[in-house]
């Protein structure tokens, strides 16, 4: 933890569509917006494991920090294992 740093919290909403696709955002204390959206491969092509690859990216509403930072950028991957044993 860093002494005296502000509290930050984060609001999101996020839509998913059975299992293909979602869609969000959200906004934070910090004075940000955010908007992500992402597929999920697996499910429909028959696979064991769910691959979710995702995109957001955040902007600053104060132009002085978003002049120094600009917009932040993420891509995300991330895979589900179903690990129950078949008999």
């Amino acid at each position: 933890s860093v002494p005296n740093a502000p509290i930050n919290l984060d609001f999101n909403l996020r839509f998913q569509y059975s299992n293909i696709f979602w869609i969000g955002s959200g906004f934070s204390t910090n004075e940000s917006v955010l908007f992500e959206a992402g597929v999920i491969i697996g499910e429909h092509f028959r696979l064991n494991r769910m691959l979710k690859i995702g995109y957001s990216s955040s902007l600053f509403f104060d132009k002085h920090i978003r002049n120094e930072f600009g917009a932040t950028h993420e891509i995300n991957v991330g895979l589900a294992m179903d690990l129950k044993r078949k008999k």
